[in-house]
């Protein structure tokens, strides 16, 4: 028999998200890391069936939720995409959240708006709001992100001829924050190839400077991905920017974790909103919204806890058919 896979799909921001909801084995491991190991080994061409093409794209993601590992966590989140299984998504928690608290998966706490979810890159709260203030559609949710600050400003990039400064931050992964006005690169969806590539050569060159430190394994530093940033000329918004992941990947949202990332650059300069939140914009025009919650010491450094707003829709269910003769059963 065809092997089958259900998942529940939504977008956030526009950004796609995949929630599997069976027939992906129960994976096995005390923590959520040893989770994240064993569907490594065993699952693999799960997750490349899943968020390949003919059934997915290169810039999809999916999620599994799991059995919560830790008192007071309602799951465990495990995020999957073109490269591997991931550690955190920012557009992926609002919409696995959103998918969980709408069809019965999680559960709030009686009396409460809030909820934690494990993520490989720790524990993250969700604050939900139904649009009717109970049972309706949960119009909006926001979530606490981990301590995000700066780790150099004024990295030198040249990207097709055009020469500018990039800042890097920390938010769960490296982010370059580069004016896209002065590389002279327009932020339409029309434009997506151009940004992909100009993306990439930006991080090659960034990565280049070694202006991170290495892993915590020793491994060469990299980024996360670019954020091309311009000011808004919509109302209501203060940034437009398009997210570029290091996997070629061009994220649809605002991307939280880029958004976080702005918002600790901009707060270093003294640049932040300070009595509402910074609104960033999609080049589609979606939005997220973030604002400082807390200032933190991380490591030594200097950190901000921000609070990253966005909303998610739900877009279809699915029962994948992954065939034994299917040359493409893995995808590609």
């Amino acid at each position: 028999m065809p092997l089958r896979l259900q998942t529940i799909d939504a977008h956030a921001a526009g950004a796609p998200l995949r929630l599997v909801v069976g027939g992906l084995p129960t994976p096995g491991g005390r923590t959520l890391q040893d989770k994240r190991r064993w569907l490594e080994r065993r699952c693999d061409l799960l997750r490349r069936a899943l968020v390949g093409e003919p059934r997915g794209h290169a810039d999809m993601t999916a999620a599994l939720l799991t059995e919560a590992a830790a008192p007071g966590v309602a799951a465990g989140v495990i995020f999957m995409h073109a490269g591997g299984f991931g550690g955190f998504c920012g557009h992926g928690i609002i919409s696995v959240s959103t998918i969980a608290l709408e069809r019965g998966r999680v559960t709030l706490p009686a009396g409460a708006d809030a909820l934690t979810f494990e993520t490989l890159a720790g524990p993250v709260r969700v604050r939900a709001t139904r649009s009717d203030g109970q049972g309706g559609r949960v119009a909006l949710v926001a979530y606490r992100a981990a301590p995000a600050w700066v780790a150099a400003a004024g990295v030198p990039v040249t990207v097709q001829g055009r020469a500018a400064r990039a800042d890097v931050a920390w938010a769960s992964g490296y982010y370059a924050i580069a004016d896209a006005e002065l590389l002279g690169l327009p932020l339409g969806p029309e434009a997506l190839p151009e940004l992909r590539r100009a993306g990439l050569q930006a991080l090659r060159e960034i990565d280049a400077q070694r202006v991170v430190p290495p892993a915590a394994d020793g491994a060469a530093p990299s980024l996360e991905g670019v954020v091309f940033t311009t000011a808004s000329d919509r109302e209501g918004a203060d940034l437009r920017g398009v997210t570029i992941y290091a996997d070629g990947s061009v994220d649809r949202s605002p991307s939280g974790s880029g958004t976080t990332a702005a918002l600790a650059v901009l707060d270093a300069m003294g640049l932040a909103p300070a009595d509402r939140p910074l609104v960033h914009e999609s080049a589609w025009g979606t939005r997220f919204a973030a604002r400082v919650t807390e200032r933190v010491r991380d490591g030594g450094r200097e950190a901000i806890v921000a609070e990253v707003e966005g909303s998610a829709w739900i877009t279809g269910e699915h029962s994948f058919v992954l065939d034994e003769s299917d040359p493409l059963r893995a995808g590609f």
